[in-house]
């Protein structure tokens, strides 16, 4: 009977662990650059022209959404539920009308300023999160 093949598994081991260390710290970055540009994204959509009380605006009923009194953008708020967790909302004590500039009423379309950036950035975080990843890999690449 021959005598069993040896392998040493010694680097593969230390690139695995090295890769469970990037996922540790890539992540906190990229969720930190991702909150950041969906708050500013939010913030244009809600920034919108400014006109005064009674005035009809350019632009109303579109988006960006005109401002009157700036209390719409000034509702926006972000709490850090948990390091991998982020919750935006818009409060309601401020601008207690978010609700139905939003989600829309029988009388005026829906504005989503704060579901459509969610969901235009997806696409770009995923790609940024991809490309910090890749670049961390290939470094462990080159180191081992």
């Amino acid at each position: 009977m021959k005598d069993p093949v040896k392998t040493d598994t010694t680097r593969w081991k230390l690139k695995v662990r090295d890769l469970q260390a990037i996922r540790l710290t890539t992540l906190p970055k990229v969720l930190d650059w991702a909150h950041d540009k969906v708050m500013d994204d939010i913030k244009v959509y809600v920034s919108g022209p400014h006109y005064k009380y009674g005035e009809r605006g350019p632009g109303t009923g579109g988006v960006p959404i005109p401002r009157v009194s700036g209390n719409l953008a000034r509702s926006i708020k972000s709490l850090w539920v948990s390091p991998l967790l982020v919750k935006i909302w818009s409060d309601g004590r401020i601008a207690p009308w978010n609700r139905y500039v939003h989600d829309g009423t029988k009388y005026m379309r829906p504005r989503p300023f704060i579901k459509e950036p969610v969901q235009r950035n997806r696409p770009v975080i995923n790609m940024y999160w991809r490309n910090e990843i890749l670049g961390e890999i290939r470094k462990i690449g080159r180191s081992r």
